[in-house]
């Protein structure tokens, strides 16, 4: 172009009669489509995965009640009950269980008149486990439960949290609380919570457990941590109680008896906490629910008010026995049909005379019935055998007992 200008410079011609010069590039389409083909090829893999998922390659099954993307997989895929369906569910929908729907009503007074029980210094349960064999009505004691208190209802199965990338879990656990926050007050069902709530350091070395253990991590800052706001009930279904982790039950912590003991004065309509409910909410944590429906004939109510007795008695003849606190026949649990509760000693060490005087009250009960029913005794005896067994172990090996030891000794074996 600098040659041109010269050359016709060079021969006079007047400026405005240049030649003009105009460039012109021809687009190679082939080499454009080399150059953005990579980008495009996975872009076009994301968005088929994506098409797939939503299908019926995420969880959920086809169609997947909505489907879950590829970038909406830490969301929660949430079964939410409206406080204003027409098929709500309420207690008298719920046969038997007479038990668990007095104690859980105290979450739908509390959702419903919380002043009540604030001016107590009470706060709202964290939530409740519901215990029970398939098919017994834990899921509609739940919802049962959203019904009578008017408020939204939010379920999850715990298998839903876990998927095969890392993360998703505790990002689902976030999700679901956020949307339980938003609508406070409200109730969040999760049930089978085994699937997320094994106890943690059991399992194999893979990161599948790893990611089933922080998603269990946050679902406990959820429950209990900085964070947490009040208004939001959790309740959990599950069959298998014995494989959950001891943080995600935690129910023997003195802030939970002195809670519990505020609960027991609002039902009762006190205006004053006293050392009554105190003792109630420690026979509550202690023992467990009150069985007032557990049928009992009045010859096993005999045996176990002898039974509980003959402890007391061995107890206070003892020298080196624990002080007796207090001796009930009312059941409560799932297995105890009464019990003798001690003050315990706070002594680091045993003697000989202490250990053998602790073994001799455990074995009381038995020694009771054998007195007033004529030497026959019940199987109430073996609650506590393995603890017999070890003791007079203990004995015979520090101490050489003699016979006696050596034969529990050959027995336990």
């Amino acid at each position: 172009e600098e040659k041109l200008e010269e050359a016709q410079e060079a021969l006079g011609i007047d400026p405005h009669n240049h030649v003009p010069v105009t460039y012109v590039s021809e687009v190679n389409w082939f080499q454009e489509l080399m150059r953005f083909g990579p980008t495009l090829l996975i872009l076009g893999s994301l968005w088929f995965m994506g098409r797939k998922m939503q299908s019926g390659f995420g969880v959920g099954g086809p169609g997947g009640r909505g489907g879950r993307g590829l970038f909406n997989m830490g969301k929660a895929q949430i079964t939410k009950m409206d406080k204003n369906a027409k098929d709500k569910v309420f207690f008298k929908d719920v046969a038997g269980c007479d038990e668990a729907k007095q104690e859980i009503m105290e979450f739908v007074h509390f959702l419903k008149n919380p002043k009540k029980y604030e001016e107590l210094g009470a706060k709202i349960p964290r939530g409740a486990l519901l215990v029970g064999p398939p098919g017994t009505g834990k899921t509609l004691l739940a919802k049962a439960t959203a019904g009578e208190s008017g408020v939204p209802f939010l379920s999850m199965s715990g298998s839903d949290f876990m998927e095969m990338f890392v993360g998703v879990g505790p990002s689902r656990v976030r999700s679901l609380f956020q949307e339980a926050r938003q609508c406070a007050p409200s109730i969040v069902f999760i049930d089978e919570i085994d699937a997320i709530g094994r106890a943690r350091g059991r399992g194999g070395f893979s990161g599948g457990n790893d990611e089933r253990e922080s998603t269990l991590n946050q679902l406990l800052v959820e429950m209990d941590g900085f964070g947490t706001t009040s208004g939001v009930v959790v309740l959990a279904g599950t069959n298998r109680p014995d494989i959950l982790d001891r943080a995600l039950l935690r129910p023997a912590d003195i802030a939970n008896v002195c809670n519990e003991a505020a609960l027991i004065a609002a039902r009762n309509e006190s205006a004053v906490i006293t050392m009554e409910h105190f003792e109630g909410a420690i026979d509550r944590v202690i023992g467990g629910l009150e069985k007032k429906n557990k049928v009992i004939s009045k010859l096993e109510r005999r045996t176990v008010a002898y039974h509980e007795s003959g402890h007391a008695v061995a107890g206070w003849f003892l020298e080196h026995a624990e002080p007796l606190l207090k001796v009930t026949i009312v059941p409560r649990g799932t297995a105890a049909l009464g019990f003798a509760q001690y003050v315990p000693n706070e002594n680091l060490l045993m003697t000989k005379e202490q250990l053998f005087d602790v073994t001799c009250m455990t074995l009381g009960g038995r020694a009771a019935e054998q007195v007033r029913f004529q030497n026959t005794f019940s199987m109430l005896i073996f609650c506590y055998l393995n603890n017999v067994f070890l003791n007079c172990q203990v004995m015979h090996v520090l101490w050489r007992l003699g016979s006696i030891g050596e034969d529990i000794n050959r027995s336990s074996e």
